[in-house]
């Protein structure tokens, strides 16, 4: 069964598809769920084992391309993290598979931190002169601060902000005792 949740996962991973969830303009993230759209477990109701492995399978599809649990949860229909974190205590293929989305989920991050550092995001702003529009502009803003973790991540030797700590220890002499037998 796991072999079959496990063949989905990677062919879900390799096209970079999510099948439920509608999706934004903004690089195949997907929005949050239309509410309604999915059927989520009331407290106490039990998976069959197919339930169980479409479930365990539209998470990991979810969370590989979001990364944030409560949201993959609403995105796959699982009513709490809280039986997502028994899953990982119980199942040790789907921590496995977890940790192999968390690290999916990671790789979308850094992607679209590079692309807000160095391809920028576009946008349009309006300029107006005593409350009529008088302008357009097309901006591209690029993100110093992102760039800044992206290099410190890759070359910390190079890019760490360095901090240079000295300590000097100063004994006062106090009436009638020697600093020598303190130390």
């Amino acid at each position: 069964m796991w072999s079959e949740i496990a063949d989905g996962f990677n062919k879900t991973l390799a096209t970079g598809a999510v099948d439920q969830g509608a999706q934004s303009s903004h690089q195949g993230i997907p929005q949050r769920p239309v509410p309604g759209r999915f059927r989520i477990r009331r407290r106490g109701q039990n998976y069959t084992a197919e339930q169980l492995a479409r479930a365990k399978h539209a998470f990991l599809a979810a969370y590989s391309q979001v990364g944030i649990r409560t949201w993959a949860c609403e995105m796959a229909g699982i009513g709490s993290r809280a039986r997502i974190d028994e899953w990982l205590e119980k199942d040790e293929e789907f921590s496995l598979a977890f940790h192999q989305a968390e690290a999916a989920a990671l790789e979308v991050m850094e992607r679209e931190a590079w692309r807000r550092a160095v391809e920028g995001s576009p946008y349009t702003r309006t300029s107006y002169w005593h409350g009529e529009a008088v302008g357009t502009d097309a901006k591209i803003e690029y993100s110093d601060a992102l760039m800044t973790l992206l290099l410190r991540a890759r070359a910390p030797e190079k890019y760490r902000e360095k901090v240079d700590l000295s300590v000097s220890q100063v004994v006062k002499t106090l009436a009638g005792i020697d600093p020598a037998s303190v130390l």
